[in-house]
């Protein structure tokens, strides 16, 4: 068994990795599943998880940038690597060494990395993006541009070389009726777009449209690729998406460093935001807004602790916090602590905090910090710990 410092770490399941995915697969049978690791697998770890799903027969990835891309072949990856970002296009001759697929948005930006790439023996393979409705990158498609014309165009530069093209859903994890007709407005112009692609004799082979929640929710649609993100890791993409079948892959854990008992008015933490009005026992553990905890849960969040839940006082501080486990006999230094996750019949998710904090499940295990090591088991046993400051990937 591997040993790790517990202070705070990340508890990963490949266990459940390896289940969500297959869950995935039932949800749309026959497709070829592209993992999305970008942010280092949702905070996961990008080099262990990938190597999981590799082995469970995940063919392609998905980065947000070269950075990524490269640290995932370096890490052993094999499989295809779509960067769905921006790549400077000074860093061509990365984009081939590394066999990696950019993400073409623009005349502008295909042009641009077309003339570095003439240089090279092999085009830079690309998938094109097309801007649907999201509004963020992409070949904007309406009634009135000139998409079809830019991407024929496109498709012609030298040096490179179209093999996909996708689009992204902008409120597809949204169930109202405005949104749902939205998505489907999406679709179309997608889909008008493959057609008149293929009506001028543009064939590309690598076709994906659905996200996470489109994997949930759209089930009409049939490309052959999904794009797979959130509900890798078992969370489900928004409070209207759910399906109970996904398992949390990560926990967040860390252990209780000191007990006192304070009497009444004793000030807990910085800016005497929390002053006692009884005895009280207090606890304090070793996680703050520098392991990704986020300070406006202060005086507001529950960990766990034996079992019972336990109430944040104070201010969070940087590395940090206190807890009353007034109610809870027996707590001691060394006791683990749940951050998120499960202890006994008791749980708290990610969802829990990110609707304290009013933001999504997404950023709650995106700001698992770099210095909170990853411990990852199968079969209830540690097979791998990453500790970032070691330099151990």
């Amino acid at each position: 068994m591997q040993s790790f410092m517990k202070r705070c770490w990340a508890h990963i399941n490949l266990d459940h990795l390896v289940h969500n995915l297959e869950h995935i697969r039932t949800l749309v049978p026959g497709a070829e599943v592209m993992a999305v690791v970008k942010a280092n697998a949702y905070g996961h770890g990008d080099g262990v998880i990938a190597a999981e799903l590799e082995r469970q027969g995940v063919k392609w990835f998905c980065v947000s940038n070269i950075d990524e891309a490269i640290s995932l072949r370096k890490y052993g990856i094999r499989g295809s690597i779509l960067i769905l970002g921006m790549t400077p296009v000074e860093l061509c001759d990365l984009l081939i060494q590394y066999r990696l697929i950019q993400t073409v948005y623009s005349t502008e930006y295909a042009c641009q990395l077309s003339e570095q790439a003439i240089g090279f023996e092999q085009p830079v393979e690309c998938h094109l993006k097309i801007d649907t409705g999201m509004g963020r990158i992409g070949f904007v498609h309406h009634d009135d541009s000139n998409a079809l014309g830019e991407l024929l165009a496109v498709c012609k530069l030298p040096g490179l070389h179209p093999t996909g093209i996708f689009t992204h859903y902008a409120v597809a994890d949204e169930t109202s009726a405005c949104s749902a007709d939205y998505t489907k407005k999406q679709f179309a112009a997608f889909e008008d777009v493959l057609t008149k692609l293929e009506q001028n004799g543009v064939h590309l082979k690598t076709v994906h449209t659905k996200n996470s929640a489109g994997i949930e929710r759209l089930g009409s649609e049939h490309f052959p690729f999904v794009r797979a993100g959130i509900i890798l890791y078992g969370l489900n993409p928004s409070p209207e998406v759910v399906d109970p079948d996904f398992r949390p892959v990560m926990e967040l854990k860390s252990v209780v460093s000191m007990v006192k008992t304070v009497g009444p008015e004793t000030s807990i933490s910085y800016g005497r935001h929390f002053i006692s009005d009884h005895d009280m026992v207090v606890a304090t553990v070793p996680v703050g807004y520098a392991d990704g905890f986020s300070r406006s849960l202060s005086n507001r969040a529950e960990f766990l602790v034996r079992g019972q839940r336990a109430k944040v006082i104070g201010t969070v501080c940087m590395d940090q916090l206190m807890l009353d486990v007034s109610h809870i006999p027996g707590v001691r230094m060394g006791d683990e602590v749940t951050i998120f996750g499960h202890d006994g019949k008791e749980s708290i998710s990610a969802d829990d905090l990110a609707r304290m904090a009013s933001t999504i499940n997404y950023e709650v295990i995106c700001a698992v910090g770099h210095r909170v090591p990853r411990v990852y088991y199968k079969n209830n046993k540690v097979v791998d710990v990453v500790n970032y400051l070691y330099g151990e990937e």
